[in-house]
C-alpha cells in the first residue's frame, strides 16, 4: 500500500478530505528520497512478509482496518 493509499484510506474513513503533498528532495541523503520514492510510487522497498502471522497465529488487520480504529486520532 502507497502513502498515497494510506491517506485515501485516512481520509475515507474520517469522512475529510486529506491532502496529499510529496516533498521533494532537496537537502535529503538520496537513501531517504529512495525509501520515500518507493512507498509512494510503488510497494516500497520492503515486500509484504508473513512475519505478524509467524509470530502472532492470526492474519493482520488491513490498513483500512487500523484507520477505522484510529479514526478518531486523525480527527481535528
Amino acid at each position: 500500500m502507497t502513502l498515497r493509499d494510506q491517506v485515501k484510506a485516512i481520509s475515507a474513513t474520517i469522512g475529510k478530505e486529506i491532502a496529499f503533498e510529496e516533498a521533494t528532495p532537496d537537502g535529503h541523503p538520496d537513501w531517504l528520497v529512495e525509501l520515500q520514492a518507493g512507498s509512494v510510487d510503488g510497494p516500497g522497498s520492503l515486500p509484504p512478509a508473513d512475519t505478524f502471522w509467524r509470530i502472532t497465529g492470526r492474519q493482520p488487520r488491513t490498513f483500512q482496518q487500523w484507520a477505522a480504529d484510529h479514526a478518531k486520532d486523525f480527527q481535528s
